[in-house]
Parts: C-alpha cells; sequence; structure tokens
C-alpha cells in the first residue's frame, strides 16, 4: 500500500508539471487541440488574479499594521497580510492572543461535542447549544440548530478533522497561516526571523526520542514546527496591532515561570510602533480589502481547479502530451 502511494505521488507531480510546461507554452499552437480552450480559460484566470492583486496594493498599504510591522517581516507580501487584515480587523475583537490562537484552531486542545439532536462537532471551546448551519442549499434565511449540547469531552490535543464531526474554527485563517508559515520556510534563517526559529524548533522536536521511532516522522515534525511557528507569527502579530491600538497584551507563554519567548521584532530592523499610534480602520478601507481579498481567492480557488483539470486531462491523453513530457534543451 504505501508503494502505490509513493507511485500515485510520483506519477502526479510528473504530470503537475506537464501540466505547467502546457501551460506556460509561449507557442499556442503547439498546446493539443482538445485542451486549448482550458488553456486559454487557465491563463485569462492568472490575469485577472494578477490584476486583483495589484489592486489591493494601495488599499492594504493605507494600514498601520501593515505599514509599520507586517511590510517588515520577510516572507509576507500585501496579498496575505490583506487577506489577515480583512479576517482580524477590529484586531480589538480578540482581548487576548489565547483567543485569537483558539479561533484559529491553533491551540493544543479543543472540545468534541454532541447535541441531542445528535449533531457531532469539534470547537475550541465548550459551547451550550449546537452551532451546527441547518440553513438549506436554496434559502436565504439561516436557520442554526440551537438544541441542547448533552455531551461535552475536553480533548487535551490539537483539533484535526474527525470523521462524522462538523468543525467550528476559520479555516481560511487557518489556510492562510499555513501559506505564510510555508512562505517563511522558503526564507533565508539570516534574514527572517522565522526560519531561523523554524531551525531551532525542528531540530528540538528532530530530537524527541519518541518522535524519532515514528512511522512518517520526518513529515510529523516538519507539520509540527509549522505549526509552531504559525502560532508564534499569529500572537506576535496580535501584540504588535494591539499595542498599536493603545494596549498592551502579554502572551500566556510569557508567564509561565522558566519559559521564555522571542522578543517581537521586524526582520528588517525596523522599530516596532508605539503604543496607540494606530488608527482604526475606516469601513471603507476595510469593506474595499474584504471584498478584493474574497475576489482574490475565489479566481484563484477557480485557476487551482483549471489547473487540475489540465492534469487529469494529461493522465487520460498520455499519447497527446509526451512533446511536454520532458524539459525543453
Amino acid at each position: 500500500m504505501d508503494m502505490e502511494k509513493t507511485n500515485e505521488t510520483k506519477e502526479d507531480r510528473k504530470y503537475a508539471i506537464i501540466a505547467t510546461r502546457i501551460l506556460e507554452e509561449k507557442d499556442f499552437s503547439k498546446v493539443p487541440d482538445g485542451i486549448k480552450d482550458l488553456v486559454s480559460y487557465y491563463r485569462n484566470l492568472k490575469a485577472t488574479e494578477e490584476g486583483v492583486a495589484r489592486s489591493i496594493v494601495p488599499w492594504v498599504e493605507k494600514t498601520d499594521i501593515y505599514k509599520e510591522y507586517l511590510k517588515h517581516i520577510q516572507g509576507i507580501g500585501p496579498v496575505l497580510s490583506a487577506n489577515l487584515i480583512a479576517m482580524l480587523n477590529p484586531i480589538t475583537d480578540f482581548p487576548k492572543p489565547s483567543m485569537l490562537v483558539s479561533y484559529t484552531g491553533l491551540s493544543g486542545s479543543h472540545y468534541e461535542q454532541e447535541c441531542e439532536e445528535g449533531h457531532k462537532f469539534l470547537s475550541s471551546s465548550p459551547k451550550a447549544y449546537c452551532p451546527v448551519n441547518l440553513t438549506e442549499t436554496d434559502s436565504d434565511e439561516m436557520k442554526v440548530c440551537n438544541a441542547k449540547v448533552v455531551k461535552s469531552v475536553f480533548m487535551n490535543l490539537p483539533m484535526k478533522r474527525k470523521k462524522g464531526y462538523h468543525i467550528f474554527v476559520n479555516t481560511r485563517l487557518k489556510t492562510t497561516l499555513y501559506k505564510i508559515a510555508t512562505s517563511f520556510e522558503k526564507m533565508s534563517p539570516e534574514k527572517s526571523q522565522y526560519r531561523f526559529l523554524y531551525d531551532v524548533k525542528k531540530a528540538e522536536y528532530a530530537s524527541r526520542k519518541e518522535l524519532q521511532d515514528e512511522k512518517g516522522s520526518k513529515g510529523h515534525i516538519r507539520m509540527m514546527t509549522l505549526r509552531y511557528i504559525e502560532k508564534r507569527f499569529l500572537v506576535n502579530l496580535h501584540v504588535v496591532w494591539m499595542r498599536g491600538m493603545g494596549t498592551d497584551v502579554t502572551p500566556y507563554e510569557a508567564t509561565l515561570q522558566n519559559h521564555t519567548i522571542e522578543p517581537v521584532r521586524t526582520d528588517d530592523g525596523y522599530p516596532l510602533p508605539a503604543k496607540g499610534t494606530f488608527t482604526s480602520i475606516s469601513e471603507e478601507d476595510n469593506w474595499a480589502i474584504r471584498q478584493l481579498t474574497d475576489n482574490y481567492y475565489d479566481i484563484q480557488h477557480m485557476r487551482i481547479k483549471c489547473f487540475n483539470n489540465v492534469i487529469a486531462w494529461a493522465k487520460s491523453n498520455p499519447e497527446k502530451v509526451k512533446p511536454f513530457s520532458e524539459p525543453k534543451e
């Protein structure tokens, strides 16, 4: 079974490379006839996506948290910053860093719960009533179960998807943080504090005997490290943003005895904002950032789906994609 999975992964990579070569072919006449329309559609989506990304820049550059902090962190551009701002503004809705961590699903514990109607769900905090959405597809009226929760079990481990359970975290924010962490992973440790911290934490996890003996430990260690970096970055962002808005907050980890955390700083040496120097993001700016980021990710989702369709077509037509199987000299 493991060998089959390995072969399947290698085949997927092979056809992903072929699909990329087809989509990037400058001579359109060389693109196989059966896929020309799909290639044109992909290219139009990519151009639109890039256009929306350019439109995001002037809006996000107006915000203090971007100008005074995010802009000075290696690996985070305007689009990822805009997405964070769209989902977290106003940051004062999260008085404590731990509340923000829970909202993202990055806390080290969660609750498995069930209501009297039989709905099962996972959440970062215990609920008294069921939050499962019962809204029908063709209905504009939102309907929530709201039945009494009859079972609640505290789980002292990170939340992850479980068959038969609804999950209540901000999945888009969680995905954004994963993208940011993998971007840090590509940075130089000399220029990026988070890449440096990534290397330190990964080495620490790799030294644990129980992880060394575990099957698939390399992948597990990497994911544990990325999760740690996501949480560390999110807490630092919260500390800086809240201070800019006039409130000092202290991460829970910093209150523990014999426990130290890296001081918050920028990667390029730019000074951290002084307390109370940020202005609230206007409703107009906030609306524009939300709409543009929503459009950006909707288009990106369609582009990725289109890319996967090109891969599927290539797998079904191996003879027609032979010219793209080998790299150009």
